[in-house]
């Protein structure tokens, strides 16, 4: 596809009003002995209508924290979790943090940045909102064929053969191979490998901490494999920028409350994240920049907003969201099979009583 100048002309979006984030409280407390009862319910019910052989949650309310880590059949849990697509979360802080640091913008074409990239009318935004045209480079048949760890300029080499969905800008189309773009943008202007740079930029940020990016071939013993009846698994690492996060909920939900409190930056405001999003798979279901919105439908035809990420593969199911409205944040990630987000709504309409 012949794709001259800047693109093609850009397709309408949606944007969001982010309201204020309110700060981490100072100290944690418990919620009350009747809630707990109920979340704690809503566990044994997620466990048994779902295929995951785990489910590690963490739900915070103001000061209010409750955690949960728990297997079907009563082993012992993993203590840390591969969070799958959530990772895109920092691929975008990430990329926010190094453009800011060379006072360059969102619409600065990648190839100017990394000359080596071959497409000159693609910007860092149009890999950031899924809107470069890039086909994702999990659905090529060959890759699932050939399953492994492959270097992102390969990747972007047989998408390029396989030809692009439409000119950039002009369409919407969710692509792993635009993430992993990212990553290698990221190594190129830090000078360091995607996983390196982002464990070092997740320590300045957040000290010590369950998180880590895992290098394409490594996985550590205290994080859960990944098992699936549903097809072949991958190895957490492989993705690289599209996911290759693991860690606990509790720390995924201090990354997210991080990301959106502009810790990773300074000056860009964290509003601009959900500016011109454009509809997914679902209806209700929007994407921005590296992050999604979700419509969930209550009674009476009402609707609460969630802000946040989810990741699926064969093997884990994974969200991170925060609920303005009730100031309710919740990460859930499966072992197995099953919904991130049916639980984690599960467990809102349990704390919450709706």
């Amino acid at each position: 596809m012949d794709c001259p100048g800047k693109g093609g002309d850009e397709q309408p979006a949606i944007s969001y009003t982010l309201p204020v984030v309110p700060p981490v409280a100072a100290a944690e407390s418990t919620f009350p002995a009747q809630t707990v009862a109920r979340l704690e319910r809503a566990m044994d019910t997620a466990l048994s209508r779902t295929h995951a052989r785990a489910i590690s949650v963490s739900v915070r309310q103001g000061a209010a924290h409750w955690s949960s880590n728990r297997t079907g059949n009563g082993e012992s849990p993993y203590p840390r979790y591969y969070w799958a697509s959530v990772g895109k979360i920092l691929t975008a802080a990430l990329v926010i943090r190094q453009l800011e640091a060379r006072d360059r913008g969102l619409e600065t074409p990648v190839q100017q940045l990394m000359p080596a990239f071959p497409l000159p009318e693609v910007t860092v935004d149009h890999l950031l909102r899924h809107v470069s045209g890039l086909t994702s480079y999990n659905e090529d048949p060959e890759f699932r064929q050939h399953p492994g760890a492959v270097r992102p300029e390969l990747v972007l080499q047989r998408a390029l053969q396989r030809g692009r969905q439409f000119c950039p800008g002009s369409g919407w189309y969710y692509s792993n191979t635009g993430y992993q773009q990212l990553s290698a943008l990221l190594e190129h202007m830090s000078g360091e490998s995607y996983a390196h740079y982002a464990n070092a930029e997740l320590q300045k940020v957040l000290g010590p901490s369950s998180l880590q990016v895992l290098q394409p071939d490594e996985l550590p013993p205290d994080v859960a494999s990944l098992l699936s009846a549903s097809g072949p698994v991958i190895q957490p690492g492989w993705p690289q920028g599209a996911g290759a996060l693991v860690g606990s909920p509790d720390d995924m939900l201090k990354l997210w409350q991080a990301i959106l409190q502009q810790r990773f930056w300074k000056h860009f405001p964290a509003s601009r994240l959900f500016e011109r999003m454009h509809p997914m798979f679902e209806p209700r279901l929007f994407y921005g920049r590296g992050v999604m919105r979700y419509e969930v439908p209550l009674d009476a035809g009402r609707v609460q907003t969630w802000l946040g990420h989810s990741g699926g593969t064969p093997g884990a199911q994974a969200l991170v969201a925060w609920i303005p409205e009730q100031q309710v944040w919740i990460a859930v990630v499966l072992g197995g099979e099953g919904s991130a987000e049916a639980t984690a709504a599960l467990l809102a309409r349990s704390l919450l009583q709706y």
